[in-house]
């Protein structure tokens, strides 16, 4: 992740693409966020494999939306082909390995519904007297 980040910088960052920067620089915040709050054990399931999952996958979006922008000037893979197809690539592996993630996860936390007893206590009222 941080290799990405910064390698983001340097293919699309510039003097000329001050947005570029301020999307890349909103990730590294919510990244930074991610990594404090899994680190503070806010919850007792969280940990640093599911929110290094989850910073990949913002990398990847930030890739993703950096790399398709057209202008040369900012994106040194512009309009090439190779680019298209290593996105698509990266994108369908990523989504592969999220969904086997995300379901091996929930079947291990998977149980099953504890059926409690209710007793219910009726309490009668006494009688009045005529």
């Amino acid at each position: 992740t941080i290799y990405t980040l910064v390698k983001s910088f340097t293919w699309f960052g510039g003097d000329q693409c001050q947005n570029n920067e301020k999307i890349i620089w909103i990730a590294v915040g919510v990244i930074c966020l991610i990594t404090i709050l899994t680190l503070l054990k806010l919850s007792e399931n969280s940990s640093l494999l599911s929110s290094g999952a989850g910073c990949a996958f913002i990398c990847y979006l930030l890739w993703s939306a950096l790399s398709s922008n057209p202008t040369k000037i900012c994106n040194q893979w512009a309009l090439r082909r190779s680019t298209l197809i290593i996105e698509q690539v990266v994108g369908v592996v990523v989504l592969v390995i999220s969904l086997i993630y995300v379901t091996t996860v929930s079947y291990t936390h998977l149980t099953l519904p504890t059926i409690y007893s209710v007793q219910i206590q009726v309490v009668a009222a006494p009688l009045k007297k005529k």
